[in-house]
């Protein structure tokens, strides 16, 4: 009978790791100009929403209307404003896209190490009883004492869904 506090079974080969690997090698080579920023460097930028990335597109638009009367670095800038428009506008859905798959992934591996642990623990639990009139046993799972000879801990109990 499977386990109903398992949430996650599943196998990932060898292969399909470096499949899975080569696809982000891959995906990061077709986007060449992503630029890893530091924290310090972060604290200084900008962080326009929606709205603010509209009004962006619309300065863009005026400043190209009445070139003739802004400063020439305003009018300078304009090309490199609109591409920076148009890189936002297109990176926009591929980050979203990222930030879903990321999550999914870090659930599931998050889970993994949940079900494994939470298996392991009850395997401890039976070989302490077990230990008792097996004295190897009881030496092998020594050194184990140190994660699994604990107090409870918060998310080893069932699952909500698991009762269902």
């Amino acid at each position: 009978m499977p386990d109903p506090t398992n949430i996650v079974s599943a196998e990932l080969s060898d292969q399909d790791q470096a499949e899975s690997l080569s696809f982000i090698d891959s995906l990061r080579a077709n986007l060449p100009f992503l630029t890893k920023i530091t924290d310090k460097e972060k604290r200084y930028l900008l962080h326009p929403g929606v709205r603010g990335m509209e009004a962006a597109g619309e300065m863009a638009r005026v400043v190209e209307k009445y070139a003739a009367d802004f400063p020439k670095m305003v009018t300078d800038a304009l090309p490199e404003m609109r591409r920076d428009l148009l890189l936002a506008r297109s990176l926009r859905p591929i980050v979203k896209a990222l930030q879903v798959i990321t999550s999914i992934a870090e659930d599931t591996l998050h889970a993994a190490r949940s079900d494994a642990f939470r298996s392991a623990l009850v395997a401890f639990a039976f070989g302490k009883s077990l230990g008792k009139s097996l004295p190897g046993l009881t030496k092998d799972m020594q050194s184990l004492a140190e994660y699994f000879d604990r107090p409870k801990r918060r998310g080893t109990s069932t699952p909500p869904d698991a009762d269902a």
